[in-house]
């Protein structure tokens, strides 16, 4: 109970010296499994917050991942897929289909692929919902794709659209960020990693253990 009101006072003194407010009514805490619940209640109370199980985001990105990874990365193709069946009702041309795709669908998870590695059926049922609404399928009627999705990801300089293949733009992004770990190793997440997961050899060398996080997992793959 001391330690919340330390806290508390912590964050009243941040509100004074930076004038930004913190949104109580927006905020959350958890709590280990070893805090009773009506003490979790009396904690969350003297911080003005709610009280929660988990966590399930923060800042779009999953808190936690032991659990299975498709379950925690299928928020992606229900957006995708609520996307796509709302620009079915309305009439729109090759060329707007493209757009749409492009523009809007295919940068829904480029932040969290840029810190993850997305299970690859996700990535495969991404690409059938992206399909089904270029080709112009309905809810209750198919029509046939004359070309494989793969197809229409290749550039439109070899005869393609274009179009993104996620597992290779998802290995894109994450190659970027070990990238960014070699030319910065000054950085925050390049000294937090190489202090965790690697302080005796370089990243390159590093091998991916038990227990690591599953962002290192991705990144070190």
């Amino acid at each position: 109970m001391e330690e919340c009101y330390v806290l508390k006072d912590i964050f009243e003194l941040y509100e004074k010296a930076s004038g930004q407010l913190i949104n109580y009514q927006k905020s959350s805490v958890s709590f280990s499994k070893n805090v009773r619940r009506d003490k979790q209640e009396a904690l969350a109370a003297v911080l003005e917050v709610l009280r929660v199980d988990k966590h399930d985001k923060y800042l779009g990105l999953p808190t936690e991942l032991s659990y299975s990874k498709i379950e925690a990365f299928s928020f992606f193709t229900e957006r995708v897929r609520k996307r796509t069946q709302g620009w079915r009702e309305k009439t729109l041309s090759d060329a707007g289909k493209e757009v749409m795709l492009k523009a809007v669908v295919q940068s829904i998870p480029t932040y969290v692929m840029s810190c993850f590695e997305l299970p690859k059926h996700l990535c495969s049922e991404m690409h059938q919902l992206m399909a089904r609404f270029w080709w112009g399928d309905k809810v209750d009627e198919k029509k046939i794709h004359w070309l494989a999705w793969e197809r229409l990801c290749v550039p439109k300089s070899e005869g393609g659209l274009g179009f993104r293949n996620m597992v290779h733009f998802n290995q894109a992004l994450l190659a970027k960020q070990g990238w960014r770990i070699l030319q910065s190793p000054e950085s925050l997440i390049a000294r937090l990693y190489k202090a965790r997961y690697f302080p005796r050899c370089g990243f390159l060398e590093a091998e991916v253990t038990k227990g690591a996080s599953y962002a290192w997992q991705s990144s070190a793959t």
